[in-house]
């Protein structure tokens, strides 16, 4: 949504914005809007699944980006029309950047993952692979309280006391991000910083790709992905999810069960994607 306002402000200079919104660290320092609240109140409500038009739904066929779709629910919803220039997320840093010890130059992690999308879980002992072979880069993780936790060793490790302003800083300053689809990537496409992408098949790649980013998808290499994103969210306990959601195709690894789509994912290939985005910084 953040994508959305900028384009509007940068057709309507002159409107007055105010963001009602439980996420206000996404909008904190933003200079499109006037102000922002998590109050109830009067205003336009937007949602890219709204009423009748569904762009996750449509999503294999139309072959837009979400930042695009946000754009497009804001003008239904506004009746203004204005161009879309650029799709990626219009975060902003300020003076509350977090005090941590960090290395001078690292990647940022992220190994975690909601219960609830079991779907994008990658195998936890190839994170550890990665980490230990990736000896020349200094890693970076943190998590939330409501994250999955993954025991891993050999790199920066800040626990779940971590808040999204903090992560938004911590990314923004990143030599490069590791994440299946999740809030970080999204992070990183906001301030262009290079991203691997563990895609696997459950969301098409022209739906969630931003520029420069590899983007690492399995969707045409099994049936449940043949066509394009799936949508499914769960792999891991799947018997608890409605049957439409949930993962049709999974491998067990450990005490867990994940994806086929991201269990064809091997730590090479990430490692192969990461070098690819260390040579481009190089030029």
């Amino acid at each position: 949504m953040t994508g959305a306002i900028r384009e509007l402000k940068r057709s309507r200079p002159d409107l007055s914005i105010t963001v009602n919104t439980p996420y206000s660290a996404l909008w904190k320092f933003n200079p499109n809007i006037d102000k922002h609240t998590n109050t109830s109140g009067d205003g336009i409500r937007v949602d890219y699944q709204d009423e009748g038009t569904n762009f996750v739904g449509e999503s294999n066929e139309s072959r837009i980006h979400f930042g695009e779709a946000f754009s497009f629910a804001v003008m239904e919803a506004t009746s203004l029309s204005f161009p879309i220039n650029d799709i990626r997320p219009d975060l902003h840093l300020g003076n509350d950047a977090p005090d941590l010890d960090l290395p001078d130059r690292y990647w940022y992690l992220n190994a975690y993952g909601k219960d609830a999308l079991s779907v994008k879980w990658w195998i936890d002992h190839r994170y550890q692979q990665l980490i230990d072979s990736l000896t020349s880069i200094p890693l970076v993780t943190a998590r939330t309280a409501k994250d999955r936790r993954v025991t891993l060793t050999n790199l920066t490790d800040l626990g779940a006391t971590t808040s999204l302003r903090d992560l938004i800083h911590i990314i923004a300053n990143a030599a490069g991000v590791i994440t299946p689809i999740s809030l970080p990537m999204h992070v990183a496409g906001a301030f262009g910083v290079p991203c691997v992408v563990l895609a696997g098949g459950s969301e098409p790649v022209t739906w969630e790709r931003y520029p420069g980013h590899v983007f690492l998808s399995t969707i045409g290499r099994l049936d449940c992905c043949g066509g394009g994103g799936c949508w499914r969210r769960r792999a891991h306990g799947a018997h608890r999810e409605d049957p439409d959601k949930r993962c049709l195709d999974t491998v067990s690894s450990g005490d867990i069960e994940v994806a086929r789509c991201m269990d064809m994912i091997s730590v090479s290939e990430v490692m192969e994607a990461v070098e690819l985005c260390e040579q481009r910084s190089q030029h």
